[in-house]
């Protein structure tokens, strides 16, 4: 008697009979490499789609408009540019601005990640050049997945308003819930 094998998929959870009264459910699988992988982990990446002017000594939330993916629909990019957690549990989190023509002069650039509107992660960078300038952060943050919420903010000290850059490779945040 031949015996079917069902290929497991990793982007779909499966549910496989071992005898007619115990049958296993899984959405979690392993690769090759042994590395686990999960179809309902939080997996989100979005970026700022159009410049946006940043005021001189002020935290200026920065309107992630744009998702690249959000496998769980938590990321709200229409109206509060926040990622809600629906999972309790650590959450690696990525994020990158990038401040466009700054001045020459001796200017702070900072970059934040709120969470329920308290910075708990801040990410820093000073310059005397006139090109563009670049903050990044990594952190590591709990969320109890009812209501705990993550936003990027951003803050300068130049004479002036600055812009943010659109390119998603510079202005963007990534997130990911750890197992």
């Amino acid at each position: 008697m031949e015996e079917k094998q069902e290929q497991l998929q990793p982007d779909k959870p499966s549910e496989f009979k071992i005898s007619e009264s115990y049958k296993v459910k899984t959405s979690n699988l392993e690769d090759d490499l042994g590395v686990l992988l999960s179809t309902n982990l939080s997996r989100v990446r979005v970026h700022l789609s159009g410049t946006q002017s940043v005021a001189k000594n002020s935290d200026v939330k920065v309107q992630l408009d744009t998702e690249d993916f959000d496998t769980n629909t938590e990321f709200d990019s229409t109206t509060n540019y926040r990622f809600t957690a629906k999972k309790v549990g650590y959450y690696s989190v990525s994020a990158a601005v990038f401040f466009n023509a700054p001045e020459t002069t001796n200017v702070d650039y900072n970059l934040y990640i709120y969470k329920n509107g308290v910075s708990v992660s801040r990410g820093n960078n000073n310059s005397n050049s006139s090109t563009s300038i670049g903050v990044s952060i990594t952190d590591v943050i709990y969320l109890d997945g009812v209501d705990d919420y993550l936003e990027m903010y951003v803050r300068h000290n130049a004479s002036t308003s600055l812009n943010l850059s659109e390119y998603s490779d510079r202005t963007f945040m990534a997130i990911s819930k750890l197992n």
